[in-house]
């Protein structure tokens, strides 16, 4: 699971909107969107204001540090092998 998925299920479960959530913190809505999207990574200062503002326990905090790795690679990932066999075949 992603920080944007974390933090999203985090809003949805408060019940908050995008612009609640924005103003409350200071910042626009589109911010919050690009968070929850996984375009922007929020600040420490930030990810406590979210934390305080959805209630998330003291105890359950860290997940938004270190959010959860998914369990299978990600299918855009190329590793160096076949990085470097693509490079192969485009100059041949």
């Amino acid at each position: 699971m992603t920080l944007g998925k974390i933090l999203k299920g985090y809003r949805e479960k408060s019940g908050l909107t995008l612009v609640v959530v924005a103003e409350k913190i200071g910042v626009d809505k589109q911010t919050i969107w690009r968070w929850e999207n996984n375009k922007r990574i929020p600040s420490i200062i930030q990810i406590g204001l979210l934390s305080d503002l959805y209630h998330v326990p003291a105890n359950e905090r860290g997940v938004f540090l270190n959010p959860p790795q998914p369990s299978t690679p990600n299918e855009e990932a190329v590793t160096e092998g076949e990085r470097a066999n693509e490079v192969g075949k485009a100059v041949a």
